[in-house]
């Protein structure tokens, strides 16, 4: 059986400071509301407790952090009793954040200088911000990757969890960039084209109701590199089974 969770709890937070305190940063793949949330709150209260690691950014990354939080602001009746009874008895709110930032994406993340904490979606690395972020996270010995619950079989997070752990891991990671040049001359003259045969089509139609504009986004997938560190894939990984149900 899995130790309680208070001792988990403890585990986690253990492991995070070790690293913040050693110069690296922490990565703590996980969803975007559910588990997030208690991370989350638990940190926070760890944060406001602990004047010794208020000096280190806490982050929470997704693509919707503001709507998540805001979210859980107007829902803490669904939330455990310590959350319920200290609004209920002091008008707390256990999410009005006072050290966690909010982040909309990697770029953001990347910004913040010195070791951090960054709670980041999603859980399996299999896509979001938590695996744009792996690259950088793993390029530094002193960096650790908190696995909270197990992946799911096949996923980019559960080869980190294989026997023995691999030294090196190859991840491809999609990433917007603007055209320039004559690949923008291109991308103009092929829309230019293409509203003008859907002109054409309109006015020959007995409705007259042209194809809506569809604009196109160009994905430029960045080369597969090896991504190493002194201490195997991750500099340092551990799994913690800091869910409610245990690993």
């Amino acid at each position: 059986a899995p130790p309680p969770r208070k001792e988990r709890d403890v585990a986690l937070v253990g492991a995070v400071a070790r690293t913040l305190r050693s110069g690296g940063d922490v990565l703590i793949p996980t969803d975007t509301a559910g588990r997030a949330l208690e991370l989350l709150l638990l940190f926070e209260q760890t944060w406001r407790a602990e004047r010794g690691l208020q000096r280190f950014p806490l982050l929470f990354t997704s693509h919707v952090p503001h709507a998540t939080v805001e979210f859980a602001k107007s829902h803490i009746e669904w939330m455990s009793d310590d959350v319920v009874n200290a609004f209920d008895s002091k008008r707390e709110n256990a999410f009005e954040l006072r050290h966690a930032r909010l982040c909309a994406d990697a770029r953001e993340a990347d910004a913040v200088r010195g070791p951090k904490v960054m709670l980041a979606s999603f859980d399996d690395l299999e896509s979001g911000v938590a695996r744009a972020l792996l690259p950088r996270i793993c390029a530094h010995n002193a960096s650790l990757v908190l696995l909270t619950r197990r992946p799911r079989e096949g996923s980019l997070a559960s080869q980190l969890l294989a026997t023995p752990t691999p030294r090196t891991l190859s991840v491809s990671v999609r990433v917007r960039v603007p055209l320039a040049g004559e690949e923008l001359a291109a991308y103009e003259r092929a829309q230019e084209a293409k509203e003008a045969t859907e002109a054409t089509e309109a006015t020959e139609t007995v409705d007259g109701d042209g194809a809506d504009e569809m604009v196109e986004e160009t994905l430029v997938e960045a080369p597969e590199g090896g991504i190493s560190g002194a201490n195997g894939a991750a500099g340092a990984l551990a799994l913690l089974a800091a869910g409610r149900s245990g690993g």
